[in-house]
């Protein structure tokens, strides 16, 4: 019985190569952050992860991403999962309620394949451009009168099925103080 392709496999099979000197499918690390409902990044924390639906990190670590946990506000390029290679972007978007002092960071294994360009937002999107594999969300290097970027600071990279992302690592960490 042949075995399901995985993320990286499916990429490489449709693309029927892998570039010289790259890893196959294109992989990079990327970081994400997310709501953290639970204990877990508590200082006393057992280190188990709950069951509570309201909890993305645990969510993650149980079953990985789910593009249909991705809810109904969706971000600047649609309905997928999103990560940057710039980590305090991500920790933009690690929550926790004010009784929990740590935050979290995922960082994964992301299959970026062939990455479509994109600069303007793009909101109903819910796959990535034909012929490409996910979307590089690039930053914005126009300026508004007061010299801040006009769109995206930072890159994001979206990805619109749940087997191009596997999380790896997940970092706790103490916010420095505002």
């Amino acid at each position: 019985m042949p075995i399901a392709p995985t993320g990286t496999n499916r990429i490489e099979l449709k693309r029927k190569y892998i570039p010289k000197g790259s890893k196959p499918g294109n992989e990079q690390w990327r970081w994400h952050g997310t709501f953290c409902g639970c204990s877990i990044t508590t200082y006393t924390s057992t280190g188990s992860i709950c069951s509570e639906r309201s909890c993305s990190l645990c969510g993650i670590i149980r079953n990985s991403y789910d593009i249909s946990w991705s809810g109904q506000k969706w971000g600047r390029y649609g309905r997928g999962i999103y990560t940057t290679c710039t980590s305090s972007k991500a920790a933009d978007y690690a929550r926790t309620p004010p009784t929990n002092p740590l935050k979290a960071l995922i960082l994964n294994d992301v299959v970026i394949g062939k990455g479509a360009e994109i600069a303007g937002d793009m909101p109903n999107m819910t796959e990535p451009p034909s012929g490409y594999d996910s979307v590089l969300a690039v930053p914005s290097k126009r300026l508004h009168r007061g010299g801040a970027p006009r769109g995206l600071n930072y890159d994001e990279t979206v990805v619109y099925n749940n087997s191009a992302i596997r999380p790896m690592y997940i970092i706790l960490y103490l916010p420095l103080p505002a």
